[in-house]
């Protein structure tokens, strides 16, 4: 008996020490978060000109993304955080849409200007990825001499003043008219050198729009010699929203040889004009192939231009 106990003993010892060599492994994986790639999201933009609308408020900035670029909590409602604007311009930013994003202004864009808006990452959903920042221009105010001519009044030929359209494509401040735009008379000697440079006035009327200035001289004595009156816009010139222009001027001249080359072009005729002044008064002399056109039945043609160069001269 004591002998099977014996083996039966070294039997277990031997599986045991057997046993104990042996690992077993288990590798157990451990959830990750997904990282999801955000996606590109393009917009474009209706930037204000400067221009005020029907109900004189100033344009809004419009950004237009292509998709959903909100945040869903945000939509209808100003952005969770500040977007800059510089030069500073007082308003408000509201999400119109999840994909619709509008700036109204408290005040009137600064023409000539270039805007820059900057986004902070943080007013758009977090899948979302955008350009940060953009620019754009305002327009310039621009004004010019339009419609200018010697006025004759018909009942008195004596009678004579200039006339002059200013347009622009903003209403003007009335007030800088007066010193943005000067009449003056250039007078010459018979050899055609400058003698004197008069201001001269004139009277003003105003389409409803203020874009339109209309300027009618003081009556201009005729002078002895062929003279020109300049008409010139200055920086001082301004729009209400704010804004000046570029100088411009226009010169108008009663030199007869200049008026009859300009009547010659427009009749499609080649014409020799030669202009003599002797003491007040003007000899011109016309040649050409075209003559007899020019003469037209009994002279009438004739004496209608003799009498439009007189008005002129």
């Amino acid at each position: 008996m004591k002998k099977n106990y014996f083996i039966a003993i070294l039997c277990v010892l031997f599986i045991f020490v057997g046993c104990k060599g042996k690992k077993e492994e288990t590798t157990v994986a451990v959830p990750t978060e997904e990282v999801k790639e955000k996606v590109y999201v393009n917009y474009e933009i209706d930037s204000p000109s400067g221009y005020v609308t029907a109900d004189e408020k100033p344009e809004s900035l419009v950004v237009t993304f292509e998709s959903s670029a909100a945040k869903l909590s945000d939509v209808d409602k100003e952005p969770s955080t500040a977007i800059t604007i510089k030069p500073a311009i007082s308003g408000k930013w509201k999400w119109e849409s999840d994909s619709i994003l509008v700036f109204k202004p408290n005040e009137n864009w600064k023409l000539s200007t270039k805007y820059t808006v900057e986004f902070p990452a943080e007013i758009f959903s977090d899948i979302v990825k955008v350009d940060n920042d953009f620019s754009f221009q305002t327009e310039s105010f621009r004004a010019h001499i339009a419609n200018t001519e010697f006025y004759i009044n018909p009942e008195d030929s004596n009678e004579k003043r200039v006339t002059c359209e200013i347009s622009s494509n903003f209403p003007m401040l009335k007030d800088s008219l007066e010193k943005a735009v000067s009449m003056k008379v250039n007078y010459k000697d018979e050899k055609g050198k400058n003698v004197e440079e008069k201001p001269w006035t004139y009277k003003t009327t105003w389409n409803k729009e203020g874009t339109k200035a209309y300027l009618v001289s003081d009556i201009i004595p005729i002078p002895n010699y062929t003279s020109y009156m300049l008409i010139e816009i200055s920086k001082d010139l301004e729009a209400e929203v704010g804004g000046k222009v570029k100088e411009k001027n226009v010169e108008l001249s009663n030199d007869p040889k200049e008026f009859l080359d300009k009547v010659f072009k427009a009749m499609g005729m080649e014409v020799n004009v030669k202009v003599e002044q002797i003491g007040s008064d003007v000899n011109v002399e016309l040649s050409g192939s075209e003559m007899g056109v020019l003469i037209g039945n009994r002279g009438q043609t004739l004496d209608s231009l003799q009498y439009l160069t007189s008005l002129v001269v």
